[in-house]
């Protein structure tokens, strides 16, 4: 009973999330879900998107169709709760984690279809990671600290990097880049990172996402050129490798620094 009643919390969450999704990036002001089309509110049987589905999953007023991201981010909620409740337990590491799981989820959400990690998003992220760490006897705030710091400045000094890349493609080709690799919020999204697995977690955090992103970009490239849509500085949000590598160190880190060693 305790994991249906995790999962059913899981999916409210997971309703709220998709309403920051689609709201924060454009007003910053989230309101009731709305129709992606037409604007209308919702009627209240199909704030869950699983069960609007039930009742054709379109809008009851334009009949366009609900997004299935509203279906798949409320069942991805569900089960990461059952999940920790399972592994956790009715503790304050459950609170923590599940908060910081959520925030991963929102911040990928944002980052995949509209290409930006928001500050409205990541500033109050970092401080619930940072009291997290606080809190944690086996971290502390040494190595909260030191994580977010190293999360923050590994990442940044890619940021720099890709940034004197493009400046320099841009002069070679005579036309400045419209993209590059990497960008600011995804060095905030790094000191989160850093303080939620802090130190030296984080290290293998930024690897799994440097290996996750360069494995999803070669798959991106072949995928659009296929399409014939590809060219040769196209971008891609990295947010969301850099959250996968968050969440594998947050959740599974001994098991991973067990395999990563022995193998």
């Amino acid at each position: 009973m305790p994991y249906v009643i995790a999962a059913l919390a899981g999916l409210l969450l997971g309703a709220l999330l998709n309403v920051l999704a689609d709201d924060l990036p454009r007003r910053h002001t989230p309101e009731r879900p709305a129709c992606a089309n037409c604007r209308r509110i919702h009627p209240p049987h199909y704030w869950l998107a699983v069960v609007a589905y039930m009742f054709g999953g379109r809008c009851a007023t334009c009949g366009s169709p609900i997004p299935i991201r509203r279906v798949l981010a409320e069942l991805a909620s569900a089960l990461a709760l059952a999940y920790l409740w399972g592994r956790f337990g009715a503790t304050r590491q459950f609170v923590f984690n599940a908060l910081i799981v959520e925030l991963l989820l929102l911040i990928t959400v944002i980052d995949l279809e509209h290409r930006l990690i928001l500050r409205v998003v990541i500033y109050p992220a970092a401080l619930v990671a940072l009291a997290a760490g606080l809190v944690d006897a086996a971290r502390g705030v040494e190595r909260t600290l030191i994580g977010g710091a190293v999360g923050f400045g590994v990442t940044y000094l890619f940021y720099v990097f890709g940034w004197l890349f493009a400046k320099a493609v841009g002069k070679l080709r005579g036309q400045p880049l419209s993209e590059v690799a990497f960008g600011w919020g995804d060095v905030n999204l790094g000191g989160f990172i850093g303080l939620a697995v802090g130190w030296p977690g984080v290290t293998f955090a930024l690897l799994i996402g440097v290996f996750a992103g360069g494995l999803g970009g070669a798959f991106y490239l072949a995928v659009m050129r296929l399409r014939g849509k590809a060219s040769a500085f196209m971008a891609m949000p990295y947010g969301p490798f850099l959250a996968l590598g968050g969440l594998v160190m947050l959740l599974w880190a001994d098991e991973f620094v067990a395999w990563y060693f022995r193998s």
